[in-house]
């Protein structure tokens, strides 16, 4: 074998096994460095309270919460799209099924309007919410051009982000939620409501339409005769419409947002007339584009039906507060300078469900336990807020309710 040949492998070979020794030195190096931080994690857990021995008996649980997640993210902003995912994919249930779509897309409003702030205000810590927090945040959604209403309703999803992170571990401030307070409405905050009566209705149902206005037009009236939610009659499907044991028709389905089991008594034949037209293949429209084309539909309807130009006071958002002062939007305002609009702009796709629940209430045939197993409304006070009716016709409603006592005492 050539001397040059030799020397070359026996270069090598040395060269191995120096890479070897360091291999084993730096791997014991390494092993050596991990047994002591584990003896630093067990001196320390001996050394906390919620160490206890072997055998002994486990006390009770520290109030004080600490991080022990490890996939989890820790930042709301990071935190609430991860939850988002979970409510999506549904590994996150509402009390044992999928949240709606309506509920996932606040969710994902929400996300949007926390990350504005943190880049208005920096990086928010689970730690440090506490009531000058809260009062920064209802103060940024007020900037926002948010309406009372509207910012009531994202707190509430802060409160269920924080007691989601508390479940799973992140340590929260414990003032947190005892500082959490909703912003007051009064009735210069709201928007106004209004209904649509019997007679506007039916205007609205022999109008003559085609195209798209035609569908949205449809689909609006089935929830004012059913008096559901968008996501409710907008959703409807022939194996929906059935008849009781007794032979009353009825649409029976499951409420979307609330999981409600509803049976509603068909009261109108229109409603016949609307699934007969489309043989109960209903389209299927988004919310934004049936309350885009019911305003134009109906100020359309009010050029022949003056009550639809009825003027309400109404409450804008900041935003348009701002575009009003900068002369790019114009509002009419009443003598007392209140901003009013025509109904006709006021109606929207919830404006459905209120004229069917203040309808069949005005017509004083049904109770309100009767109208809540339509509705679907499981408290009174929420029922409530859909009697859409002025003074004027609860004093007819009561002035009716008194004759026909009266009539009834009279007979016997």
């Amino acid at each position: 074998m050539p001397a040059t040949m030799f020397n070359q492998t026996s270069c090598e070979r040395d060269m191995s096994a120096e890479i070897r020794i360091s291999i084993r030195v730096e791997a014991a190096d390494i092993v050596s460095a991990t047994n002591n931080k584990i003896n630093v994690i067990l001196l320390k857990d001996e050394k906390s309270q919620d160490y206890v021995p072997q055998g002994s008996q486990s006390p009770k649980p520290s109030k004080k919460i600490y991080s022990r997640a490890t996939t989890i993210p820790q930042k709301p902003t990071e935190l609430l799209q991860f939850k988002i995912q979970e409510m999506e994919s549904g590994t996150n249930r509402n009390n044992g099924r999928k949240f709606s779509q309506s509920t996932i897309q606040q969710w994902k409003n929400f996300h949007r309007l926390l990350c504005r702030y943190e880049q208005s205000y920096g990086a928010i810590d689970f730690r440090e919410i506490n009531t000058a927090f809260w009062d920064r945040f209802k103060q940024f959604c007020e900037d926002e051009g948010l309406m009372h209403k509207s910012t009531n309703k994202y707190l509430a999803v802060f409160r269920a982000l924080i007691s989601y992170a508390q479940a799973n571990g992140i340590e929260v401030s414990e003032t947190a939620l005892q500082s959490y307070h909703k912003v007051p409405i009064f009735d210069d905050d709201s928007k106004a409501k209004t209904y649509l009566n019997e007679q506007e209705l039916q205007a609205l149902y022999e109008m003559k339409l085609s195209g798209m206005k035609e569908r949205v037009r449809d689909i609006f009236m089935l929830g004012c005769y059913l008096g559901q939610r968008v996501s409710d009659y907008n959703n409807l499907t022939k194996s929906d419409f059935t008849t009781t044991r007794r032979g009353n028709r009825v649409v029976s389905f499951t409420q979307e947002k609330t999981n409600n089991a509803v049976v509603v008594p068909i009261i109108y034949d229109n409603v016949y007339s609307i699934a007969e037209k489309y043989n109960y293949n209903f389209p299927r429209l988004s919310h934004s584009v049936i309350n885009r084309y019911i305003k134009r539909i109906l100020a359309d309807l009010s050029t022949t039906l003056p009550s639809l130009r009825q003027t309400l006071r109404t409450a804008i958002t900041l935003k348009e507060q701002q575009a009003e002062a900068r002369g790019t939007m114009h509002f009419e305002r009443d003598a007392k300078g209140y901003v009013v609009k025509p109904r006709y702009e006021m109606v929207s796709t919830h404006t459905a469900r209120r004229s069917c629940i203040t309808n069949l209430y005005l017509s004083n045939r049904f109770t309100i336990s009767q109208l809540m197993s339509i509705s679907g409304h499981k408290s009174e006070k929420a029922f409530n807020e859909y009697i859409c009716c002025s003074s004027e016709e609860i004093a007819d409603v009561i002035a009716e309710i008194a004759k026909k006592s009266k009539t009834e005492h009279d007979l016997f």
